[in-house]
């Protein structure tokens, strides 16, 4: 899985994709999104990200 990131700071020509790995997509994730829901493409389910995306990133037991 990976997420494409638009810097939208520069003009369009200029702008470009920046590939994240799985542990700076979590912390982009757990940065944006913390106490929010995020749906999961895949299967259109709804994930409670303050819970279970700290959990498994082991920031909550």
């Amino acid at each position: 899985m990976e997420i494409l990131v638009t810097d939208v700071t520069k003009p369009t020509q200029q702008r470009q994709q920046n590939r994240l790995s799985f542990e700076e997509m979590g912390n982009v994730l757990l940065d944006a999104m913390q106490g929010t829901l995020v749906c999961i493409d895949n299967h259109h389910i709804i994930v409670d990200v303050s819970k279970t995306v700290k959990h498994y990133f082991g920031f909550e037991q």
